[in-house]
């Protein structure tokens, strides 16, 4: 799915014509819906996605897709066990302080979440060392579900 994201950014990019700033509403379209179509077959996962117009430094485009596609892969891989039904919702807001984004699923939650910390062991390093790189600020919160929120700077995103 990484190879997948990086080659819908790099399609991106020459539409743009090598412009250093893409739409990221429709660069998250784009790995959501590879994601989903591999997904799709005998399914038992919604994967819904509401992403408001907002654009991106390519590079930080390319990290905020990465760490979407880690957060929705481990909520597929993680939040329904035993064959449950469920759903994964994205979300994206822009904020006066630049974009938030939220991935939360309907799965069981992390016992090891529930103070709030992301983990390490719960497969979230490539999350927090990704969203470091581009100074974004990350929480998470497992009640009903799992839910993380990546909040980007404005001087990240325009």
């Amino acid at each position: 799915m990484r190879i997948q994201s990086l080659s819908s950014l790099q399609l991106l990019l020459e539409k743009a014509h090598r412009d250093l700033e893409i739409d990221l509403a429709t660069y998250l379209e784009q790995v959501l819906s590879t994601i989903a179509k591999t997904k799709e077959e005998g399914n038992r996962i919604d994967l819904v996605w509401s992403l408001a117009e907002a654009n991106a430094d390519s590079r930080d485009a390319l990290v905020i897709g990465l760490i979407v596609n880690e957060l929705v892969e481990n909520a597929y891989r993680q939040a329904f066990p035993g064959n449950r039904p469920g759903t994964i919702t994205v979300d994206m807001k822009t904020t006066g302080g630049g974009v938030s984004i939220a991935v939360s699923d309907s799965g069981t939650g992390s016992r090891s979440e529930k103070d709030g910390r992301l983990s390490k062991n719960a497969g979230f390093g490539i999350v927090s060392a990704l969203a470091a790189r581009i100074g974004a600020r990350l929480s998470c919160v497992s009640d009903d579900g799992f839910n993380v929120r990546i909040d980007v700077p404005r001087d990240r995103s325009a």
